[in-house]
């Protein structure tokens, strides 16, 4: 995907394991995460940790891995508490902190 002066950008595809993919880069698979990520907002705060990570000096391809990582082990041990049926994005916000 080309990004505004950018060239090409990283894309992120959620499901079962999140794949990171970036021209010129290894595809990645994330396996951490459970079905309680398939909540509206969910993919608001791993937009905003992409963000953070980016705005921290980290290349995108690193941020946007970095970033899937956090949000499916956020969610992994918010789940130790809560159902992931009931997990919401307050949930993996806590554990981020």
């Amino acid at each position: 995907l080309a990004g505004p002066g950018e060239g090409l950008v990283p894309v992120v595809l959620k499901g079962a394991g999140t794949l990171v993919a970036a021209p010129g880069r290894p595809l990645s698979l994330v396996a951490a995460g459970n079905p309680g990520l398939a909540k509206g907002g969910s993919g608001d705060l791993l937009a905003g940790l992409c963000a953070s990570l980016l705005a921290r000096g980290l290349a995108p391809y690193d941020a946007a891995r970095a970033a899937a990582f956090l949000h499916g082990r956020a969610a992994d041990l918010a789940a130790i508490r809560r159902s992931p049926d009931s997990l919401l994005p307050s949930d993996l916000l806590a554990e981020l902190r």
